[in-house]
């Protein structure tokens, strides 16, 4: 067997499996985008109808997606400026206090997503602990419901999966490689940025994708954290789906936010294929 036909029999199973759960959901999606929603809720699908590209102005959805990509770049700016200098102080631990570090990381992961989000509720509460902190340096009363809150939310959710990536393309970076910099005469902030940053560039990528990505689409944070004012991509979308039963919205609005993973990660994977050239 050539390892051509090896490497497709492996792949197959994976294949079958995006094919079943991503592409064949994906076209029902596109497909009702092209719907009209009649009066009794339901999708009509009698011709092509343009409808749900006019709601998106008629809905004011722009403001929204602007709202969540700026929401996601910061976010994913934060969890990049205190998960790096985390995972580069892990990979100087012992090896004992490094793998304690990362189970401290992944134990949130232990507990339900739902309660997790809950707590911070109470802590950006009127009477929370972050509340009270915040309000010795600025006169607020609560940061429950505010774009504050979801952000800070989302950052404590979604910073492990900044620091995991980029502590593993740091543990895989050889001494050796500083030491040879050293020998050439660079400085600690040249050998810092030529050795090390630019080979644990791939697990910054990949920490800024998982970031990035479940960010934009964020669903219960926002709603928890932000409540009904604060509207973002995956509120609506729920919204459209399951109390206006306007489908091709719906629908559109889903498309919209798998195009901006899709240029995302095609944007972050040219850069890190032009960085290797």
């Amino acid at each position: 067997m050539t390892r051509n036909k090896l490497n497709n029999i492996l792949g197959l199973p994976g294949i079958i499996f995006l094919s079943i759960f991503f592409f064949t959901p994906s076209l029902f999606i596109f497909r009702y985008i092209f719907g009209s929603r009649t009066r009794t809720g339901k999708t009509s699908f009698d011709k092509i109808y343009f409808d749900s590209f006019s709601q998106l102005l008629d809905f004011n959805v722009v403001p929204i997606i602007n709202k969540s990509v700026v929401t996601a770049f910061f976010v994913t700016l934060i969890c990049f400026i205190v998960g790096y200098p985390f995972a580069y102080y892990i990979k100087k631990l012992s090896t004992t206090m490094k793998y304690f570090s990362l189970f401290l990381i992944s134990i949130p992961f232990l507990t339900n997503f739902l309660s997790r989000t809950y707590s911070w509720k109470i802590l950006v509460s009127k009477n929370g602990l972050i509340t009270k902190y915040v309000s010795m340096f600025y006169d607020v009363s609560s940061l429950l419901f505010t774009d504050f809150a979801v952000v800070l939310g989302m950052v404590y959710v979604y910073l492990p999966f900044m620091i995991l990536p980029i502590f593993t393309s740091l543990e895989n970076i050889e001494d050796s490689l500083l030491e040879s910099a050293k020998d050439l005469y660079a400085n600690p902030f040249k050998a810092f940025y030529y050795v090390t940053f630019k080979l644990s560039l791939p697990g910054v990528i990949a920490g800024v994708v998982l970031t990035f990505i479940p960010s934009l689409g964020a669903y219960i944070i926002p709603q928890i954290l932000g409540g009904s004012k604060s509207m973002y991509l995956g509120n609506f979308t729920v919204l459209q789906f399951i109390q206006a039963s306007n489908w091709p919205l719906g629908s559109l609005v889903s498309l919209i936010i798998l195009l901006f993973m899709v240029f995302a990660i095609n944007l972050l994977f040219k850069f890190e294929g032009q960085r290797n050239l």
